[in-house]
């Protein structure tokens, strides 16, 4: 995640360090569309290698939980998703490259607080709902 988180800070930041960014907005003057493509095209690859090493590491770690009597198969319910998700990480966090944003302990905070507000919306419904 570091390593992407990275690479997206790079992929929007490395041209204003070089003053190229000028080159750019001449040649591009929609700034919004620039920003676009970038996020398109930095979104796109780190969720085709998210995917695909959040994918080709399953089996092997499902090789040794399943040693331990742990271990799913990825035809199991949840799995699937669970695994697209844990590709769909890297997407995002190549895409909020701005240091200025938060600082890493309000960080910590709201990457902790979506799947708290997650588990309280399903506690919520599943008291609500019948089995």
């Amino acid at each position: 995640m570091i390593a992407v988180s990275v690479m997206g800070v790079l992929a929007f930041g490395a041209e204003y360090g070089t003053g190229l960014i000028r080159v750019t907005f001449t040649a591009a003057p929609r700034r919004r569309a620039v920003l676009a493509a970038k996020a398109v095209v930095l979104a796109a690859v780190t969720l085709a290698v998210g995917e695909a090493v959040a994918f080709a590491s399953f089996g092997p770690v499902q090789a040794v939980l399943a040693g331990h009597s742990q271990g799913m198969s990825l035809g199991h319910p949840g799995v699937p998703g669970a695994v697209l998700s844990a590709g769909l990480l890297l997407c995002v966090c190549a895409l909020h490259p701005a240091a200025d944003l938060f600082s890493p302990g309000w960080s910590l905070l709201v990457l902790l607080a979506w799947p708290a507000a997650g588990l309280a919306a399903a506690a919520v419904v599943i008291t609500r709902r019948d089995a």
